[in-house]
Protein backbone atom coordinates (compact mmCIF):
# COMPACT_ATOMS: atom_id res chain seq x y z
CA UNK A 1 0.00 0.00 0.00
CA UNK A 2 1.24 3.02 -0.81
CA UNK A 3 1.48 6.29 1.47
CA UNK A 4 -0.72 8.39 0.27
CA UNK A 5 -3.59 5.08 0.41
CA UNK A 6 -2.26 4.52 4.29
CA UNK A 7 -2.79 8.01 5.40
CA UNK A 8 -6.28 7.67 3.77
CA UNK A 9 -6.97 4.56 5.41
CA UNK A 10 -5.65 6.11 8.54
CA UNK A 11 -8.05 9.24 8.39
CA UNK A 12 -11.30 6.91 7.66
CA UNK A 13 -10.36 4.64 10.44
CA UNK A 14 -9.25 7.17 12.89
CA UNK A 15 -10.81 10.61 12.26
CA UNK A 16 -12.99 10.50 14.77
CA UNK A 17 -11.22 9.54 17.42
CA UNK A 18 -8.56 12.05 16.46
CA UNK A 19 -11.66 14.69 16.82
CA UNK A 20 -13.03 13.66 19.73
CA UNK A 21 -9.13 13.71 21.09
CA UNK A 22 -8.23 17.01 19.67
CA UNK A 23 -5.72 16.56 17.73
CA UNK A 24 -4.79 19.11 15.59
CA UNK A 25 -5.11 18.45 12.05
CA UNK A 26 -1.66 19.60 11.25
CA UNK A 27 -0.48 16.26 13.35
CA UNK A 28 -2.31 13.60 12.01
CA UNK A 29 1.00 12.48 8.90
CA UNK A 30 2.79 12.17 10.89
CA UNK A 31 1.30 10.18 13.52
CA UNK A 32 0.28 8.13 10.57
CA UNK A 33 3.66 7.33 9.81
CA UNK A 34 4.64 6.68 13.78
CA UNK A 35 1.63 4.32 14.23
CA UNK A 36 2.26 2.69 10.79
CA UNK A 37 6.03 2.03 10.88
CA UNK A 38 5.81 1.61 15.05
CA UNK A 39 8.05 4.59 15.96
CA UNK A 40 8.40 5.36 19.61
CA UNK A 41 10.77 7.98 19.89
CA UNK A 42 9.98 9.54 22.61
CA UNK A 43 13.33 9.15 24.32
CA UNK A 44 14.68 11.49 21.58
CA UNK A 45 12.98 14.33 23.24
CA UNK A 46 12.06 13.20 26.85
CA UNK A 47 13.60 11.54 29.56
CA UNK A 48 12.08 9.93 32.83
CA UNK A 49 14.07 11.16 35.98
CA UNK A 50 14.07 9.09 39.66
CA UNK A 51 13.40 11.66 42.19
CA UNK A 52 15.78 11.47 44.92
CA UNK A 53 14.72 13.01 48.04
CA UNK A 54 18.19 12.65 49.45
CA UNK A 55 17.48 13.82 53.69
CA UNK A 56 14.31 14.86 52.87
CA UNK A 57 10.92 12.58 54.03
CA UNK A 58 8.60 11.94 50.96
CA UNK A 59 5.10 12.96 51.71
CA UNK A 60 2.61 10.61 50.41
CA UNK A 61 1.31 12.87 47.73
CA UNK A 62 4.99 13.47 46.62
CA UNK A 63 6.01 12.46 43.02
CA UNK A 64 7.83 9.21 42.40
CA UNK A 65 9.25 10.38 39.44
CA UNK A 66 9.34 13.30 36.43
CA UNK A 67 9.83 13.58 33.10
CA UNK A 68 12.25 16.51 31.80
CA UNK A 69 12.63 17.76 28.44
CA UNK A 70 16.33 16.81 26.70
CA UNK A 71 15.38 19.11 23.54
CA UNK A 72 13.86 22.05 22.28
CA UNK A 73 9.89 20.72 21.14
CA UNK A 74 7.63 23.24 19.42
CA UNK A 75 4.17 22.24 19.92
CA UNK A 76 3.57 23.94 15.95
CA UNK A 77 5.81 21.73 14.78
CA UNK A 78 3.86 18.50 13.05
CA UNK A 79 6.83 16.23 13.47
CA UNK A 80 6.77 16.72 17.71
CA UNK A 81 3.67 14.39 18.27
CA UNK A 82 4.77 11.40 20.31
CA UNK A 83 4.02 8.18 20.79
CA UNK A 84 3.99 6.20 24.35
CA UNK A 85 4.25 2.65 24.61
CA UNK A 86 1.96 1.59 27.70
CA UNK A 87 3.93 -0.20 30.40
CA UNK A 88 0.49 -1.81 30.77
CA UNK A 89 -3.07 -1.44 29.48
CA UNK A 90 -5.25 -3.67 31.80
CA UNK A 91 -9.09 -3.51 32.10
CA UNK A 92 -9.91 -2.47 35.90
CA UNK A 93 -11.96 -5.59 36.89
CA UNK A 94 -8.61 -7.79 35.89
CA UNK A 95 -5.83 -5.66 37.92
CA UNK A 96 -4.97 -8.81 40.19
CA UNK A 97 -5.78 -10.95 37.95
CA UNK A 98 -2.92 -9.39 35.15
CA UNK A 99 -0.96 -9.24 38.31
CA UNK A 100 -0.74 -12.92 39.35
CA UNK A 101 -0.27 -14.65 36.04
CA UNK A 102 1.72 -12.35 33.49
CA UNK A 103 5.42 -13.33 34.39
CA UNK A 104 7.34 -10.22 35.50
CA UNK A 105 4.52 -7.70 35.86
CA UNK A 106 4.30 -7.41 39.33
CA UNK A 107 8.00 -6.79 40.29
CA UNK A 108 8.02 -4.43 36.93
CA UNK A 109 5.16 -2.47 38.72
CA UNK A 110 6.94 -2.28 41.82
CA UNK A 111 9.78 -1.20 40.90
CA UNK A 112 8.13 2.00 39.04
CA UNK A 113 5.70 2.77 42.06
CA UNK A 114 8.67 1.39 44.56
CA UNK A 115 6.54 -0.61 46.11
CA UNK A 116 8.97 -2.56 49.12
CA UNK A 117 6.26 -5.29 49.62
CA UNK A 118 7.58 -8.96 50.70
CA UNK A 119 4.68 -11.18 48.99
CA UNK A 120 3.41 -11.27 46.16
CA UNK A 121 -0.21 -10.83 46.94
CA UNK A 122 0.90 -7.94 49.11
CA UNK A 123 2.84 -6.30 46.09
CA UNK A 124 -0.66 -7.05 44.39
CA UNK A 125 -2.43 -5.12 46.95
CA UNK A 126 -0.05 -2.40 47.20
CA UNK A 127 -0.18 -2.13 43.07
CA UNK A 128 -3.90 -2.01 42.54
CA UNK A 129 -4.33 0.51 45.67
CA UNK A 130 -1.49 2.58 43.30
CA UNK A 131 -2.44 2.15 40.09
CA UNK A 132 -4.71 4.84 39.69
CA UNK A 133 -2.20 7.49 40.51
CA UNK A 134 -0.23 6.18 36.72
CA UNK A 135 -2.89 4.90 34.64
CA UNK A 136 -3.99 7.64 32.26
CA UNK A 137 -2.86 9.60 28.75
CA UNK A 138 -1.75 13.11 28.18
CA UNK A 139 -1.06 15.83 25.43
CA UNK A 140 1.41 18.46 25.45
CA UNK A 141 -0.07 22.08 24.87
CA UNK A 142 2.84 24.30 24.86
CA UNK A 143 6.30 24.71 23.40
CA UNK A 144 8.84 23.04 25.58
CA UNK A 145 12.61 24.33 26.29
CA UNK A 146 15.51 22.10 26.59
CA UNK A 147 15.58 21.15 30.56
CA UNK A 148 12.17 21.92 31.18
CA UNK A 149 9.97 19.78 33.58
CA UNK A 150 7.41 18.37 31.94
CA UNK A 151 3.58 18.98 34.07
CA UNK A 152 -0.11 17.91 32.91
CA UNK A 153 -3.15 18.84 34.14
CA UNK A 154 -4.24 15.36 35.82
CA UNK A 155 -8.23 16.35 35.42
CA UNK A 156 -8.77 18.25 32.04
CA UNK A 157 -11.88 20.31 31.37
CA UNK A 158 -14.34 22.66 33.24
CA UNK A 159 -15.81 22.28 36.63
CA UNK A 160 -19.09 24.36 37.70
CA UNK A 161 -18.22 22.91 41.74
CA UNK A 162 -14.44 23.36 42.07
CA UNK A 163 -14.86 20.68 44.81
CA UNK A 164 -15.38 18.82 41.94
CA UNK A 165 -12.27 18.97 40.47
CA UNK A 166 -10.27 19.05 44.06
CA UNK A 167 -12.09 15.66 44.48
CA UNK A 168 -10.72 13.93 40.98
CA UNK A 169 -7.66 14.95 41.93
CA UNK A 170 -7.87 12.94 45.42
CA UNK A 171 -4.72 9.96 43.73
CA UNK A 172 -2.56 12.86 43.73
CA UNK A 173 -2.96 15.75 46.14
CA UNK A 174 -4.09 16.38 49.84
CA UNK A 175 -7.91 16.75 50.06
CA UNK A 176 -8.88 19.71 52.43
CA UNK A 177 -13.16 19.11 52.26
CA UNK A 178 -13.66 16.17 53.95
CA UNK A 179 -15.91 17.52 56.24
CA UNK A 180 -18.44 19.02 53.85
CA UNK A 181 -21.84 18.71 53.92
CA UNK A 182 -23.23 15.76 52.12
CA UNK A 183 -26.93 15.79 51.98
CA UNK A 184 -28.31 15.78 48.23
CA UNK A 185 -30.66 17.97 46.70
CA UNK A 186 -32.74 17.15 43.60
CA UNK A 187 -31.67 18.66 40.29
CA UNK A 188 -33.60 21.56 38.68
CA UNK A 189 -35.79 20.43 35.23
CA UNK A 190 -32.70 20.72 32.84
CA UNK A 191 -30.98 17.59 34.68
CA UNK A 192 -34.24 15.20 33.48
CA UNK A 193 -33.81 16.58 29.84
CA UNK A 194 -29.78 16.52 29.86
CA UNK A 195 -29.00 13.96 27.06
CA UNK A 196 -32.37 12.41 26.10
CA UNK A 197 -34.33 13.05 22.73
CA UNK A 198 -37.45 15.45 23.57
CA UNK A 199 -40.58 13.36 24.17
CA UNK A 200 -43.92 14.93 23.05
CA UNK A 201 -46.86 14.93 25.18
CA UNK A 202 -50.34 13.47 24.01
CA UNK A 203 -53.15 15.66 23.15
CA UNK A 204 -55.48 14.50 25.99
CA UNK A 205 -58.68 16.27 24.39
CA UNK A 206 -57.92 13.59 21.70
CA UNK A 207 -58.47 10.88 24.08
CA UNK A 208 -61.76 12.16 26.27
CA UNK A 209 -63.97 9.42 23.81
CA UNK A 210 -62.12 6.50 23.31
CA UNK A 211 -63.71 3.16 21.95
CA UNK A 212 -61.96 -0.41 22.51
CA UNK A 213 -62.83 -3.19 19.74
CA UNK A 214 -64.38 -6.26 21.32
CA UNK A 215 -61.21 -7.99 19.95
CA UNK A 216 -57.63 -6.23 19.69
CA UNK A 217 -55.01 -6.76 17.15
CA UNK A 218 -51.24 -6.75 18.91
CA UNK A 219 -48.26 -5.36 17.12
CA UNK A 220 -45.54 -6.94 18.24
CA UNK A 221 -41.54 -6.50 18.40
CA UNK A 222 -40.99 -9.08 21.00
CA UNK A 223 -40.72 -12.55 19.95
CA UNK A 224 -42.55 -14.26 23.05
CA UNK A 225 -45.54 -12.04 23.57
CA UNK A 226 -46.30 -13.35 19.13
CA UNK A 227 -45.39 -16.99 20.34
CA UNK A 228 -47.28 -16.80 23.50
CA UNK A 229 -50.68 -14.41 23.81
CA UNK A 230 -53.28 -17.02 22.58
CA UNK A 231 -55.83 -15.67 24.47
CA UNK A 232 -58.96 -15.23 22.28
CA UNK A 233 -59.25 -11.55 22.93
CA UNK A 234 -56.32 -10.72 21.32
CA UNK A 235 -55.13 -11.11 17.60
CA UNK A 236 -51.33 -10.89 16.50
CA UNK A 237 -50.88 -9.17 13.63
CA UNK A 238 -47.90 -8.24 11.48
CA UNK A 239 -48.39 -4.45 9.66
CA UNK A 240 -48.53 -1.76 12.79
CA UNK A 241 -51.07 0.29 10.77
CA UNK A 242 -53.57 -2.08 11.35
CA UNK A 243 -52.72 -2.57 15.32
CA UNK A 244 -54.79 -1.18 18.13
CA UNK A 245 -52.25 -2.33 20.69
CA UNK A 246 -48.51 -1.32 19.68
CA UNK A 247 -45.47 -2.97 21.75
CA UNK A 248 -41.86 -1.91 20.73
CA UNK A 249 -38.47 -2.63 21.65
CA UNK A 250 -37.23 0.63 20.61
CA UNK A 251 -38.29 4.03 22.83
CA UNK A 252 -41.26 5.83 21.34
CA UNK A 253 -41.32 9.32 21.65
CA UNK A 254 -44.19 10.80 19.69
CA UNK A 255 -46.90 10.48 22.29
CA UNK A 256 -48.80 13.68 20.80
CA UNK A 257 -49.05 11.94 16.98
CA UNK A 258 -50.28 8.86 18.90
CA UNK A 259 -53.29 10.65 19.70
CA UNK A 260 -54.15 11.34 16.31
CA UNK A 261 -55.35 7.70 16.93
CA UNK A 262 -57.06 7.12 20.03
CA UNK A 263 -58.39 3.69 19.54
CA UNK A 264 -54.20 2.44 19.71
CA UNK A 265 -52.15 1.72 22.44
CA UNK A 266 -48.63 1.75 23.26
CA UNK A 267 -46.09 0.10 25.83
CA UNK A 268 -44.92 2.78 26.63
CA UNK A 269 -45.39 6.00 29.18
CA UNK A 270 -44.15 9.62 28.47
CA UNK A 271 -41.22 10.49 30.39
CA UNK A 272 -40.45 6.97 32.03
CA UNK A 273 -36.95 7.21 31.96
CA UNK A 274 -37.03 9.02 35.74
CA UNK A 275 -37.16 5.26 36.86
CA UNK A 276 -35.30 3.37 34.32
CA UNK A 277 -31.66 4.90 34.04
CA UNK A 278 -29.54 4.86 37.31
CA UNK A 279 -28.72 8.49 37.93
CA UNK A 280 -32.39 9.26 37.88
CA UNK A 281 -33.93 6.55 40.01
CA UNK A 282 -32.21 7.52 43.22
CA UNK A 283 -32.87 11.01 42.56
CA UNK A 284 -36.62 10.04 42.42
CA UNK A 285 -37.14 7.49 44.85
CA UNK A 286 -35.38 10.12 47.78
CA UNK A 287 -38.51 12.41 47.24
CA UNK A 288 -40.07 9.32 49.40
CA UNK A 289 -37.66 10.40 52.64
CA UNK A 290 -35.49 13.32 52.39
CA UNK A 291 -33.35 12.73 55.60
CA UNK A 292 -29.99 11.37 57.03
CA UNK A 293 -29.01 9.52 60.47
CA UNK A 294 -26.02 11.52 61.64
CA UNK A 295 -24.90 9.10 63.89
CA UNK A 296 -24.61 5.56 61.62
CA UNK A 297 -24.71 7.61 58.37
CA UNK A 298 -27.90 5.96 56.97
CA UNK A 299 -29.90 7.93 53.91
CA UNK A 300 -33.25 7.53 53.58
CA UNK A 301 -35.40 6.00 52.21
CA UNK A 302 -33.90 2.58 53.50
CA UNK A 303 -34.98 0.65 50.55
CA UNK A 304 -32.59 2.60 48.51
CA UNK A 305 -28.66 1.95 48.59
CA UNK A 306 -27.03 5.23 49.39
CA UNK A 307 -26.41 6.99 45.56
CA UNK A 308 -24.10 9.63 44.56
CA UNK A 309 -24.11 10.67 40.95
CA UNK A 310 -20.06 10.81 40.47
CA UNK A 311 -20.69 13.48 37.66
CA UNK A 312 -22.40 15.79 39.70
CA UNK A 313 -22.09 14.93 43.10
CA UNK A 314 -18.06 13.17 43.79
CA UNK A 315 -17.22 16.08 46.04
CA UNK A 316 -20.07 14.84 48.10
CA UNK A 317 -19.62 11.24 47.85
CA UNK A 318 -16.09 11.95 48.61
CA UNK A 319 -16.84 13.32 52.35
CA UNK A 320 -19.79 10.93 52.81
CA UNK A 321 -17.54 8.41 52.13
CA UNK A 322 -14.61 9.67 54.53
CA UNK A 323 -17.08 10.49 57.46
CA UNK A 324 -17.69 6.42 57.23
CA UNK A 325 -14.36 5.99 57.45
CA UNK A 326 -13.63 8.14 60.20
CA UNK A 327 -16.15 6.24 62.48
CA UNK A 328 -15.24 2.67 60.79
CA UNK A 329 -17.93 1.92 58.78
CA UNK A 330 -18.11 -0.31 55.47
CA UNK A 331 -16.61 1.58 52.38
CA UNK A 332 -17.03 -1.18 49.84
CA UNK A 333 -19.20 0.82 46.56
CA UNK A 334 -20.12 -0.86 43.17
CA UNK A 335 -19.84 1.46 40.67
CA UNK A 336 -21.86 1.16 37.70
CA UNK A 337 -22.34 3.07 34.05
CA UNK A 338 -25.50 5.40 34.04
CA UNK A 339 -27.17 3.23 30.95
CA UNK A 340 -25.54 -0.51 30.56
CA UNK A 341 -27.28 -3.59 31.74
CA UNK A 342 -25.60 -6.94 32.37
CA UNK A 343 -23.00 -5.83 35.04
CA UNK A 344 -21.07 -3.85 32.15
CA UNK A 345 -18.22 -1.37 33.20
CA UNK A 346 -19.32 -2.32 36.72
CA UNK A 347 -16.66 -2.43 39.89
CA UNK A 348 -17.09 -3.65 43.11
CA UNK A 349 -14.37 -1.24 45.45
CA UNK A 350 -13.32 0.06 48.46
CA UNK A 351 -10.22 2.42 46.52
CA UNK A 352 -11.16 6.04 46.90
CA UNK A 353 -8.48 6.59 44.48
CA UNK A 354 -10.15 4.36 41.75
CA UNK A 355 -13.59 5.97 41.96
CA UNK A 356 -12.49 9.35 42.10
CA UNK A 357 -10.78 8.76 38.64
CA UNK A 358 -14.43 7.23 37.37
CA UNK A 359 -16.37 10.02 36.17
CA UNK A 360 -13.09 10.57 33.17
CA UNK A 361 -14.44 6.86 32.23
CA UNK A 362 -18.04 8.10 31.33
CA UNK A 363 -20.88 9.24 33.73
CA UNK A 364 -21.01 6.88 36.76
CA UNK A 365 -23.18 6.19 39.64
CA UNK A 366 -21.33 4.94 42.85
CA UNK A 367 -23.79 3.13 45.13
CA UNK A 368 -23.18 1.10 48.91
CA UNK A 369 -22.39 -2.30 48.27
CA UNK A 370 -25.26 -4.90 50.54
CA UNK A 371 -22.03 -5.97 52.61
CA UNK A 372 -25.00 -7.91 54.86
CA UNK A 373 -27.14 -9.72 52.22
CA UNK A 374 -29.51 -11.76 53.40
CA UNK A 375 -27.81 -15.07 51.70
CA UNK A 376 -29.74 -18.26 50.45
CA UNK A 377 -28.07 -22.08 51.28
CA UNK A 378 -28.36 -23.50 48.05
CA UNK A 379 -27.91 -27.26 48.42
CA UNK A 380 -24.62 -27.73 46.04
CA UNK A 381 -23.08 -24.66 47.03
CA UNK A 382 -23.54 -23.16 50.36
CA UNK A 383 -24.69 -19.62 51.39
CA UNK A 384 -24.95 -17.68 48.47
CA UNK A 385 -26.43 -13.94 47.67
CA UNK A 386 -29.49 -13.76 45.09
CA UNK A 387 -31.49 -11.27 43.92
CA UNK A 388 -35.44 -11.12 43.50
CA UNK A 389 -37.18 -9.86 40.19
CA UNK A 390 -40.74 -8.55 40.36
CA UNK A 391 -42.92 -7.55 36.90
CA UNK A 392 -44.75 -4.57 37.11
CA UNK A 393 -47.18 -3.38 35.17
CA UNK A 394 -48.14 0.02 35.07
CA UNK A 395 -51.87 0.69 33.94
CA UNK A 396 -52.45 4.46 34.25
CA UNK A 397 -51.21 7.90 35.96
CA UNK A 398 -53.44 10.21 37.17
CA UNK A 399 -54.79 7.83 38.97
CA UNK A 400 -51.76 6.25 38.95
CA UNK A 401 -51.99 2.61 39.00
CA UNK A 402 -49.48 0.03 39.35
CA UNK A 403 -49.84 -4.15 39.61
CA UNK A 404 -47.60 -6.70 40.48
CA UNK A 405 -47.55 -10.38 38.98
CA UNK A 406 -47.44 -12.58 41.89
CA UNK A 407 -44.62 -15.07 40.53
CA UNK A 408 -41.65 -12.92 41.11
CA UNK A 409 -38.09 -14.75 39.52
CA UNK A 410 -35.05 -15.30 41.51
CA UNK A 411 -31.16 -15.25 40.94
CA UNK A 412 -28.46 -16.75 42.48
CA UNK A 413 -24.42 -16.54 42.97
CA UNK A 414 -22.49 -18.97 41.93
CA UNK A 415 -20.08 -19.12 45.07
CA UNK A 416 -20.55 -19.05 48.64
CA UNK A 417 -20.75 -15.15 49.61
CA UNK A 418 -17.84 -13.43 51.82
CA UNK A 419 -16.57 -9.78 51.71
CA UNK A 420 -13.27 -10.32 49.61
CA UNK A 421 -12.19 -11.13 46.26
CA UNK A 422 -14.47 -8.94 44.51
CA UNK A 423 -12.68 -9.48 41.01
CA UNK A 424 -14.81 -12.91 41.35
CA UNK A 425 -17.78 -11.80 39.15
CA UNK A 426 -19.58 -15.84 40.15
CA UNK A 427 -19.45 -14.65 44.10
CA UNK A 428 -20.58 -11.10 44.22
CA UNK A 429 -23.15 -11.28 40.65
CA UNK A 430 -26.16 -13.34 40.41
CA UNK A 431 -26.72 -12.81 36.78
CA UNK A 432 -25.84 -15.66 35.05
CA UNK A 433 -27.25 -15.81 31.98
CA UNK A 434 -24.63 -13.86 29.91
CA UNK A 435 -21.55 -15.23 31.12
CA UNK A 436 -19.93 -17.90 29.35
CA UNK A 437 -19.07 -21.31 31.33
CA UNK A 438 -21.10 -19.87 34.40
CA UNK A 439 -23.96 -22.34 35.76
CA UNK A 440 -27.20 -21.21 36.09
CA UNK A 441 -28.98 -22.21 38.87
CA UNK A 442 -32.99 -22.34 38.37
CA UNK A 443 -35.71 -22.12 40.65
CA UNK A 444 -39.38 -21.27 41.25
CA UNK A 445 -40.95 -18.28 43.44
CA UNK A 446 -43.33 -21.21 45.05
CA UNK A 447 -39.89 -23.65 45.89
CA UNK A 448 -38.02 -20.60 47.09
CA UNK A 449 -40.82 -19.74 49.64
CA UNK A 450 -40.61 -23.40 51.44
CA UNK A 451 -36.46 -22.77 51.26
CA UNK A 452 -37.24 -19.90 52.79
CA UNK A 453 -39.53 -21.15 55.75
CA UNK A 454 -36.91 -23.71 56.33
CA UNK A 455 -34.30 -21.24 56.25
CA UNK A 456 -35.66 -18.32 58.04
CA UNK A 457 -38.41 -19.57 60.06
CA UNK A 458 -38.40 -16.43 61.83
CA UNK A 459 -38.78 -14.31 59.16
CA UNK A 460 -42.42 -14.35 57.93
CA UNK A 461 -42.00 -14.34 53.92
CA UNK A 462 -45.32 -12.86 53.89
CA UNK A 463 -44.76 -9.48 55.59
CA UNK A 464 -41.64 -9.22 53.66
CA UNK A 465 -43.47 -9.49 50.67
CA UNK A 466 -45.66 -6.88 51.65
CA UNK A 467 -43.27 -4.20 52.23
CA UNK A 468 -42.02 -4.87 48.81
CA UNK A 469 -45.46 -4.09 48.10
CA UNK A 470 -45.04 -1.29 49.71
CA UNK A 471 -41.94 0.24 48.78
CA UNK A 472 -42.87 -0.17 44.73
CA UNK A 473 -46.23 1.47 45.53
CA UNK A 474 -43.58 4.56 47.12
CA UNK A 475 -41.80 4.44 44.31
CA UNK A 476 -44.21 4.84 41.70
CA UNK A 477 -46.53 7.67 43.71
CA UNK A 478 -43.05 9.51 43.72
CA UNK A 479 -42.39 8.83 40.31
CA UNK A 480 -45.91 10.29 39.24
CA UNK A 481 -46.00 13.27 41.05
CA UNK A 482 -44.38 15.39 39.66
CA UNK A 483 -44.74 17.09 35.91
CA UNK A 484 -42.62 16.03 32.97
CA UNK A 485 -40.08 15.80 32.54
CA UNK A 486 -39.39 15.25 36.48
CA UNK A 487 -41.85 12.26 36.53
CA UNK A 488 -44.09 9.93 34.51
CA UNK A 489 -46.75 11.61 32.49
CA UNK A 490 -50.35 10.95 32.12
CA UNK A 491 -50.92 8.77 28.72
CA UNK A 492 -54.46 7.67 28.30
CA UNK A 493 -52.87 5.18 25.51
CA UNK A 494 -50.14 4.26 27.43
CA UNK A 495 -49.54 0.53 29.23
CA UNK A 496 -45.83 -0.39 30.62
CA UNK A 497 -44.51 -3.43 32.03
CA UNK A 498 -41.28 -3.25 34.47
CA UNK A 499 -39.12 -5.40 36.14
CA UNK A 500 -37.47 -4.19 40.07
CA UNK A 501 -34.27 -5.83 40.66
CA UNK A 502 -34.16 -5.98 44.62
CA UNK A 503 -32.13 -8.01 47.61
CA UNK A 504 -32.62 -8.06 50.56
CA UNK A 505 -30.00 -7.14 53.49
CA UNK A 506 -29.89 -7.19 57.25
CA UNK A 507 -30.83 -4.09 59.28
CA UNK A 508 -31.33 -3.02 62.73
CA UNK A 509 -33.69 -1.41 63.89
CA UNK A 510 -34.63 -0.93 67.31
CA UNK A 511 -32.61 -3.46 68.74
CA UNK A 512 -33.91 -5.87 66.97
CA UNK A 513 -32.48 -7.26 63.34
CA UNK A 514 -35.17 -6.98 60.39
CA UNK A 515 -35.04 -7.99 56.48
CA UNK A 516 -34.85 -4.66 54.77
CA UNK A 517 -34.94 -4.73 50.58
CA UNK A 518 -33.02 -2.95 48.50
CA UNK A 519 -33.90 -1.35 45.28
CA UNK A 520 -31.25 -1.78 42.32
CA UNK A 521 -32.45 -0.51 39.66
CA UNK A 522 -35.76 -1.06 37.88
CA UNK A 523 -35.26 -2.18 34.18
CA UNK A 524 -37.20 -1.00 30.82
CA UNK A 525 -38.61 -3.58 28.79
CA UNK A 526 -36.83 -6.90 30.43
CA UNK A 527 -36.00 -10.26 29.48
CA UNK A 528 -39.25 -12.39 30.19
CA UNK A 529 -38.55 -15.37 28.34
CA UNK A 530 -38.06 -16.88 31.79
CA UNK A 531 -41.49 -15.50 32.50
CA UNK A 532 -42.99 -17.62 29.68
CA UNK A 533 -41.36 -20.64 30.38
CA UNK A 534 -42.23 -21.21 33.65
CA UNK A 535 -45.71 -19.71 33.48
CA UNK A 536 -46.99 -20.12 29.75
CA UNK A 537 -50.03 -18.00 30.88
CA UNK A 538 -47.90 -14.83 31.74
CA UNK A 539 -48.47 -12.57 28.92
CA UNK A 540 -52.98 -13.86 28.58
CA UNK A 541 -52.91 -12.62 32.41
CA UNK A 542 -50.21 -9.90 31.91
CA UNK A 543 -53.12 -8.54 28.70
CA UNK A 544 -56.09 -9.38 30.00
CA UNK A 545 -55.40 -6.85 33.16
CA UNK A 546 -54.11 -3.97 30.83
CA UNK A 547 -56.30 -3.56 28.05
CA UNK A 548 -59.32 -5.54 29.29
CA UNK A 549 -59.66 -4.52 33.12
CA UNK A 550 -59.48 -8.40 34.26
CA UNK A 551 -57.67 -9.34 37.20
CA UNK A 552 -56.85 -12.79 37.60
CA UNK A 553 -55.15 -14.25 40.66
CA UNK A 554 -51.99 -13.49 39.04
CA UNK A 555 -51.59 -10.18 39.96
CA UNK A 556 -51.75 -7.56 43.15
CA UNK A 557 -52.74 -3.98 42.84
CA UNK A 558 -49.69 -2.31 44.76
CA UNK A 559 -51.49 1.20 44.05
Amino acid sequence: MDGISTYNSFIALHKPQLLLSGVPEYFWPTLCKKISDQIFDSGLAFQLVQIDYEDIQKAPYDPLWSVIAIKYINRSDPSHIYLIDHAWTFKANSIKNNLRNVPGLADRMCSLMQITADSIEGKIHEISQQVWKYANTYAIGENVEEGDVITRNFVEGQFSDPLQREAMLIPWKQYEHFDEDFTQKEPDVNYFLEGHISETLPDLELLQNRETPTKLKVYAEYRYINEFLTAPEFQIVHNENNADILWYINHFKNFKELSMTPHKFVNQFPYEYVITIKDLLPIVSRRCAQKYSTLQLDTYPLWLPTTFNMKTELSKFVSYYMQRKKIGLDNHWICKPYNLARGLDTYITDNLNFMCRLPLSGPKIVQKYIENPVLFERPDVGLVKFDIRYVIIIKSVDPTEVYVYNNFFLRFANKPFSLDNFEDYEKHFTVMNYEQEAHLFKMLCKDFKDAWAIQYANYDWVEIEQSIFKILADLFTAATSKEPPCGIAKSPQSRALYAADLMLSWHQSNGETVVQPKILEINWMPDCARACEYYPEFYNDIFSLMFLDKNGETLTKVL
